[in-house]
């Protein structure tokens, strides 16, 4: 089989870099030369003289096959009379680009058309949607590609239909009721609008229906048991949706996975029955404005994995006991749902598959105890709630957990000891603990060396930024609005790799330590309203990959005299209310990506700078 697999592979080399002309089989049925490997090209022959003579050709597969050197010339070719039976054309990752020529749209016996992941651009012909025999069309991942729907007669073979990531613009017809054999219709992240016509809850046939991302208002359709009894997969999400929703949807027979999250629906949701035959598996309503009490029915769905009710106005509150039938559950969120804990409610139940578990804004008081077990648990979310205290020892245990955001609560780590110690938290890899209240940096980041992500921002930390909070992948900083006087240097010993680094709001007196030149991979630095002076480092400005510079509000005097040309990305300089003097180093034009320039309030003394219209990004320029 190995064997088999290389010459096949090797035959596709040789035939498409070669002279071989393909086009003598002329009885020739179906040609599969697709590629795995991106090297594979066709230049030699062309398009044209590779089908020449192949009419018999029923179906072409070349996904993979780059064909960008054919532009649009390729649609053209196909659509002509060389290739009056083709049934199936997969042509999925090709490099394809331009338009396609309207005279795709007279392939009478296309059945298969997959065009998926190219660079297609224009208006695609509508008339496609039309062809007779057509069962699948996937035209997803053409980011240029627009187009409208057709209005569709009744009677069409239409199963399948993807235009997700493209250009499509308008409203979806009435007409598009009329495919009764549509099973999947994936319309996501498009730029449709309008009112979703009722008759989509009449589609007999469909299994998955993907509307998500759009700017679709009005009502949900009225989906009944009788009329979508197959419907499996339903994203609405992320669109202008308003009304009710009914309790109908939550009772569809085969209904898996629901998702209407991100939407502007309101009033309340109704208790439902028969959940205990329910099949649904995810249930998004999160970031609406859903109100009234939050029914127990949902509670009692048997299969549920993923579970997202947070972020409405619901009110009341949830008893942290009806959880413990949702043995399933991986994805928990009821962030702004206020939930009760009563003594023992949470330690006589277990969630052994949660994975993630979002419960800001919750009211809790203290940490959920039935946490204590769940070695399953890799983001936990306790944002804004009133808990006081100390981070309990056995949280540390997990050693799965790579994310863990405190926010809001006045909390704090055990200094490391024999119950927390330097085995805790060995997998974290963002901590956010910003508005905690904290007045020093928690000594259990010098053990936290899966680190990424490090928030610390608005707590009363002072005094200097140690050495030992720097780890050799961390890659976001933000210490900012504290009270920190001095940047210890960083370690020699380690090469870091800090994407965005915030120190802004601090009493940072001095100079930045020189190792912060050797941040090579640098884009963000804001180190605005300190008490920093002297000359900025010229370093900074020759930072390859630094996109923002941010030093306003402090005590520098000079600027840096070189802004380098090669690989320059500054694209804002905001150095306002210092006491930099003499001229503007005429270097700034070196910066042609340069949007905003804010020098205001210093003390420089120069001509006005008519050089700077050199800089073709410039946006805001304040002197």
């Amino acid at each position: 089989m190995a064997l088999k697999t290389i010459l096949m592979f090797t035959f596709i080399y040789i035939v498409l870099q070669s002279n071989v002309e393909i086009s003598r089989l002329t009885r020739l049925v179906s040609l599969d030369l697709s590629s795995m490997f991106d090297s594979v090209e066709l230049r030699k022959p062309n398009f044209e003289s590779f089908f020449m003579n192949l009419s018999s050709l029923k179906e072409v597969y070349l996904d993979g096959v780059h064909l960008s050197a054919q532009g649009s010339y390729w649609s053209q070719v196909l659509s002509s009379t060389a290739l009056p039976h083709l049934q199936v054309l997969s042509l999925s990752n090709c490099h394809l680009n331009g338009s396609i020529h309207p005279s795709f749209a007279t392939l009478k016996s296309l059945s298969y058309l997959q065009l998926s992941y190219n660079n297609l651009s224009s208006d695609f012909p509508e008339n496609v949607f039309l062809l007779p025999k057509l069962k699948t069309i996937d035209i997803s991942v053409n980011k240029l590609l627009s187009g409208q729907f057709p209005e569709f007669p009744k009677h069409t073979s239409l199963q399948t239909i993807s235009l997700s990531v493209t250009k499509f613009h308008g409203e979806l017809p009435k007409s598009i009721g009329n495919l009764q054999s549509l099973k999947i219709l994936d319309i996501s992240s498009c730029n449709l609008w309008g009112l979703i016509p009722s008759s989509l809850a009449n589609l007999t046939s469909i299994i998955e229906l993907d509307i998500r991302r759009n700017r679709f208002s009005g009502s949900l359709p009225p989906f009944h048991s009788t009329s979508v009894p197959n419907l499996s997969y339903l994203d609405m999400s992320s669109n202008l949706l308003t009304g009710e929703i009914h309790l109908s949807i939550f009772t569809l027979p085969s209904l898996e996975h629901l998702y209407l999250h991100a939407n502007k629906f309101s009033g309340e949701l109704e208790e439902f029955s028969n959940t205990s035959s329910s099949v649904l598996e995810s249930l998004g309503l999160s970031g609406n404005e859903l109100s009234g009490v939050v029914p127990k029915s949902i509670f009692q769905l048997p299969n549920l994995i993923h579970l997202s009710l947070g972020s409405n106005n619901f009110n009341g509150s949830v008893k942290i006991e009806m959880l413990q039938n949702l043995k399933n559950l991986a994805f928990l969120d009821l962030s702004d749902i206020s939930l009760t804990v009563e003594e023992n409610d949470d330690r006589s139940f277990d969630l052994p598959q949660l994975q993630s578990l979002h419960l800001h804004k919750c009211n809790l008081s203290d940490f959920p105890i039935f946490l204590n077990s769940k070695v399953q648990l890799t983001y936990l979310n306790l944002a804004d709630n009133h808990i006081r205290g100390y981070v309990p020892s056995w949280l540390g245990n997990n050693s799965n957990l790579k994310v863990l955001d405190l926010s809001g609560n006045p909390i704090q780590f055990l200094d490391p000891s024999s119950t927390m110690g330097n085995s805790s938290f060995v997998s974290l890899n963002q901590l956010v603990m910003h508005s905690c209240n904290i007045s020093k940096f928690p000594k259990i980041l010098k053990g936290l060396n899966s680190l990424l992500f490090l928030d610390l921002s608005d707590n009363k930390i002072e005094g200097e930024i140690p050495s030992w909070i720097w780890k050799s992948q961390l890659q976001f900083v933000n210490i900012s609005h504290n009270l920190l006087s001095v940047v210890d240097e960083f370690p020699s010993n380690l090469s870091l790799y800090v994407f965005y680094l915030y120190l802004h709001g601090n009493c940072i007196k001095g100079s930045l330590p020189s190792g912060i030149c050797n941040m090579s991979n640098l884009r963000v630095l804001d180190a605005s309203y300190n008490n920093l002076s002297g000359l900025i480092p010229e370093c900074l400005v020759k930072l390859a990959g630094l996109s923002v510079l941010n030093l306003k509000g402090n005590r520098y005097d000079q600027m840096p005299s070189t802004f380098t040309v090669a690989d320059n990305n500054l694209r804002s300089l905001n150095i306002n209310g210092n006491r930099l003097k003499g001229k503007l180093p005429r270097s700034l034009a070196n910066c042609k990506m340069l949007e905003i320039l804010d020098l205001g309030n210093n003390m420089i003394s120069d001509t006005f700078p008519f050089w700077l219209e050199k800089l073709p990004s410039l946006k805001v320029l304040n002197l």
